[in-house]
């Protein structure tokens, strides 16, 4: 039997293994917000001619009370056209369709809508990257921890992949009171809501209309990714200690010992957990249980 020092090294790698696989998925996310930023940037560009930064406060609030087209708002239905039939894209068509189109016809409503667009398909492909991250992750986690707990008894035995099922389920599960679908869509309007304070203080100030285009670009892109960052480390520190411990029920291990220690900027929490140990039938995310809070590197071990 292995010292208290080889579970440690080994739970650590593992979770090395699982952070190290999802910097290509969110390498692709970072991809996908760029190109979301520039685009939605160019068409705000458009939306804006006819945008004077001699305005003042009450030119501003007309021209953005000003009606449009219904051509013009019907452009947003070609973004979503080329969105899959999922969750966000009902999202999307409930928020565009809930008020009656008279209603929707002011420019203001148009540049809101638009932003909430562009960023809500960009969700829909993180949603997507993101889930095939988490299940690598458990499969990864899983299997390797088998393994280690075979060579840290010395004794070979037979064990159960993780099957398709188990994992949906606990992919679907909730953290912290809420799925990591339901985040990525309250990340994404919380954006959209200030990118639209961002570009409306833009022209309070009086800026140009390339300034405040740039703005949101740099805007959109930087909050975007960094909520998305957070999200996925999270969540990844999440499943991969979810295929640990299933690793370890297969292995009838019933506790596990709690390692928070991985770095400088281990939280007050997560340092009072370190080194105590748990029943594995009583653990609770946020409680005994990593992740304990957002950007948390913290994991279980034997």
């Amino acid at each position: 039997m292995q010292t208290s020092k080889y579970w440690k090294y080994r739970a650590e790698n593992v979770l090395k293994q699982c952070e190290k696989n999802s910097n290509k998925h969110l390498n692709f996310i970072n991809r996908i917000y760029k190109e979301t930023s520039e685009s939605l940037a160019n068409d705000i560009r458009r939306i804006l001619k006819g945008y004077n930064p001699e305005f003042n406060e009450n030119e501003i609030r007309n021209w953005l009370n000003d009606s449009i087209s219904v051509a013009e708002y019907n452009k947003l239905k070609d973004i979503l056209i080329t969105m899959p039939n999922g969750e966000y894209k009902q999202k999307l068509l409930k928020k565009i369709n809930e008020t009656p189109l008279k209603y929707r016809l002011k420019r203001k409503i148009l540049i809101q809508d638009n932003i909430l667009t562009y960023l809500g398909k960009s969700a829909d492909i993180q949603l997507t990257t993101s889930t095939n991250a988490y299940k690598e992750t458990i499969n990864k986690s899983y299997t390797n921890t088998m393994f280690d707990i075979q060579k840290g008894i010395n004794t070979g035995f037979s064990f159960t992949m993780v099957n398709e099922k188990a994992i949906d389920k606990l992919i679907n599960s909730r953290v912290y009171g809420k799925s990591y679908s339901s985040r990525i869509w309250r990340n994404t309007t919380k954006t959209a809501e200030k990118a639209y304070e961002v570009l409306t203080k833009g022209m309070l100030q009086g800026d140009s209309i390339d300034t405040m285009a740039r703005q949101l670009k740099e805007y959109t892109y930087d909050n975007s990714m960094f909520k998305a960052t957070r999200l996925v480390r999270t969540e990844v520190n999440y499943y991969s200690n979810q295929g640990t411990a299933m690793a370890y029920k297969e292995a009838e291990i019933e506790r596990y010992r709690y390692l928070a220690t991985l770095d400088m900027r281990t939280s007050a929490v997560c340092g009072s957990l370190d080194g105590k140990v748990f029943e594995l039938n009583n653990a609770t995310v946020g409680v005994n249980y990593p992740p304990m809070h957002p950007f948390a590197v913290a994991l279980l071990y034997r």
